[in-house]
């Protein structure tokens, strides 16, 4: 089945990204947020209807974070506003929270983890927190669990898992020879 789609709108309005710069964008109520750091490195946000465009202009929400120009923003809805992570321009993973159109909190370092600057990070919802996952400046894969509880204090050494990519084909060879077993036991 092939998708079917209406024409491109253009909803940049007073905002100016990279060629080909990413856009997160979250459901919001019956409209969109869409957040994304401009060709300064500075991360904005702007509400959005399909129908009918942008609610306003693209606003600054990280007076006190500094990206990449174009670099990569992640947003989530959690507890009520909105849970959203940057990677800085110096490597350093950065989470804060609020509601756009009242600002974000201040912008907190997530300790332990440099990666290379203005990389994605994924965030996802677990249980009654968040989880983010990235890969450092060496590639390897990293994960840290937290929420708004400790939005502020994640440290992928205390509260996250290393896997390394010995240990990942390790675990996926052991799945795999268990499913294959699993399907002749059952033939």
């Amino acid at each position: 089945m092939a998708f079917a789609f209406l024409p491109w709108t253009n909803i940049s309005d007073t905002f100016t990204g990279v060629p080909g710069g990413p856009v997160a964008v979250v459901p919001w109520g019956n409209h969109f947020a869409l957040f994304a750091t401009d060709n300064t490195g500075t991360v904005r946000c702007a509400g959005a209807y399909m129908q009918t465009g942008l609610m306003g202009t693209w606003a600054q929400v990280s007076i006190d974070f500094s990206g990449p120009p174009g670099a990569a923003v992640t947003a989530m809805p959690s507890a009520g506003t909105f849970a959203v992570c940057a990677v800085d321009s110096t490597g350093a993973v950065c989470t804060a929270s609020g509601d756009p159109q009242n600002d974000l909190s201040t912008w907190t370092q997530v300790q332990g983890l440099l990666t290379k600057p203005g990389s994605a990070v994924t965030v996802v919802a677990a249980g009654k927190g968040l989880d983010l996952f990235t890969a450092d400046s060496t590639g390897t894969v990293f994960a840290a669990e937290g929420g708004a509880q400790v939005m502020t204090a994640f440290d992928p050494y205390r509260h996250g898992w290393h896997f390394d990519n010995e240990f990942t084909e390790k675990l996926f060879g052991v799945i795999r020879a268990f499913e294959v077993n699993r399907d002749v036991v059952t033939a």
